[in-house]
């Protein structure tokens, strides 16, 4: 049986676009974390239930595209100091560990011939919030990278 209020909470919370979401997985760093989602990704795969419409097959697609993304400035982010990193990465951190979460949610609700509906919105909405917070640190990184060229120029 499915965690319905426990996933229920969660995602309006995220819905909310609140970052506490979940306690930040400081005993895992971005790289376990990337490789525990891309595991239950596999085990979603295998079941019918969550590959009808290609759902995990898309959600796989767009996981993929911000790991190739995000994951490569995330990564070597992780050794920063800088107070707006350690911010990122704490972020980072709990959404790849709710997409975690919520993909063995609905792995569990397909194998047990639930509902996965609301498991499989709570991925969906993890992942989009992984790619707000990219466009953020996209957003930051450039405006620094704008700034540290117009002080080159003076």
């Amino acid at each position: 049986m499915c965690l319905i209020k426990l996933t229920f909470t969660r995602e309006v919370k995220i819905a909310r676009n609140e970052p506490d979401m979940a306690p930040p997985p400081a005993d895992h760093t971005i790289q376990q974390l990337i490789k525990k989602c891309r595991v239950a990704f596999t085990k979603c795969l295998a079941l019918p239930e969550l590959c009808k419409g290609n759902w995990a097959q898309k959600c796989l697609l767009d996981y993929n595209s911000w790991v190739y993304n995000a994951g490569s400035v995330f990564i070597p982010g992780q050794e920063s100091e800088d107070p707006k990193w350690i911010d990122d990465i704490i972020k980072g951190k709990r959404n790849l560990s709710l997409l975690h979460q919520y993909l063995m949610t609905c792995k569990r609700c397909a194998e047990e011939n639930t509902s996965c509906e609301e498991a499989m919105r709570n991925v969906e909405l993890t992942i989009k919030r992984m790619n707000e917070l990219w466009g953020d640190v996209q957003s930051r990184l450039e405006k620094e990278e704008m700034e540290e060229g117009v002080e080159d120029h003076l």
